[in-house]
């Protein structure tokens, strides 16, 4: 389109040649050329040394009216905003429009207290009355009660506190300790045999004692209806339990049955093989099973050869004994 313009003005100046009136060509030339060749003449480019200024290219944001319309590096733009604290993050109520953040400036305005570079989005919060993470609220989720840890074991006593966003000497994050007076007593404690519940579970001396029992008699077993649950063995008391008679040493179980009308082994049954002591043992000369009533003597256990059963009425004869059937032979 700019050429044939160019022919035009070209014929009409040949036309009117031998008019007084004339049109300097080379003025013209000059004024229409397009010098950078961006298809646009000096008449409508904005730069016509410079082939990508032009009334069709696209807006840049470098300084420059690249498009040709008198605004320069409209809808480009960036919004920079004062970061005065260094954090990463601006101030919303001061802000600039330019193509690159210059030092100083950030390309968000999210920082609500620009003067401190502990607080920011994002920022950890700490217990100083400060909403450091800009989220509008002070000290959240941060340690608030402390509980007076009066044996410095790191475990708290349940019913002194105090509240506050820093813990004061003499106080533990944790109301846990059972004894606040013992050092030694706390959750992290391991448990001992000492009849005291050194680890606060409740429990005291869990899985370390042993059973015993009254041993009233001294005989090594205890009356297993009286025991109780301790940490050693104390004078008084026996391991094993299963006496019968807790107060004759000579009845327990295991025990050599004697003749005494004692059940001395502790097995339901008394002086089993071994008589009684009310037994009377009779001589039995002529060894018929029947002994004569006049040697009679009471013991558990006769001499050899004595018998129980008495009624002999000829301990020499073992023809002659009770219950013997009678013979014909004048006896």
């Amino acid at each position: 389109m700019k050429l044939k313009s160019l022919f035009v003005l070209l014929l009409v100046s040949c036309r009117t040649e031998g008019n007084k009136s004339t049109v300097d060509t080379a003025a013209v030339l000059e004024e229409i050329i397009d010098l950078d060749g961006d298809g646009f003449d000096n008449r409508e480019d904005c730069d016509d040394g410079n082939s990508s200024i032009n009334p069709t290219a696209i807006e840049l944001c470098d300084g420059i009216d690249n498009n040709c319309d008198g605004q320069i590096d409209e809808d480009v733009l960036n919004t920079f905003y004062v970061d005065s604290d260094n954090d990463g993050f601006g101030n919303q109520s001061e802000s600039v429009l330019a193509c690159v953040a210059e030092e100083g400036f950030v390309n968000n305005g999210n920082d609500c207290d620009d003067n401190d570079a502990t607080t920011y989005p994002s920022a950890p919060e700490q217990c100083d009355e400060v909403d450091n993470d800009c989220d509008g609220t002070i000290d959240e989720e941060l340690q608030i009660e402390w509980w007076l840890d009066e044996d410095g074991d790191g475990f708290g006593d349940p019913e002194y506190f105090a509240e506050g966003c820093l813990a004061e000497d003499g106080f533990a994050p944790n109301p846990d300790d059972c004894d606040d007076t013992d050092s030694d007593v706390h959750p992290d404690m391991e448990e001992v045999c000492d009849e005291i519940d050194n680890n606060c579970d409740g429990e005291i001396d869990e899985d370390l004692t042993i059973t015993v029992y009254v041993d009233a008699d001294q005989d090594g077993y205890g009356d297993e209806s009286q025991f109780v649950d301790v940490c050693e063995l104390v004078e008084g008391y026996a391991l094993v339990g299963g006496d019968c008679d807790d107060i004759d040493s000579s009845a327990f179980p295991g025990g050599v049955e004697i003749c005494d009308d004692v059940d001395n082994n502790c097995d339901g049954v008394v002086d089993e093989g071994v008589g009684s002591p009310g037994t009377i043992w009779y001589d039995d000369l002529d060894q018929d099973g029947y002994g004569d009533d006049s040697t009679g003597q009471i013991g558990c256990l006769g001499d050899p050869g004595d018998v129980s059963q008495g009624g002999d009425c000829d301990d020499n004869d073992p023809d002659n004994y009770p219950t013997n059937i009678e013979v014909c032979d004048g006896q």
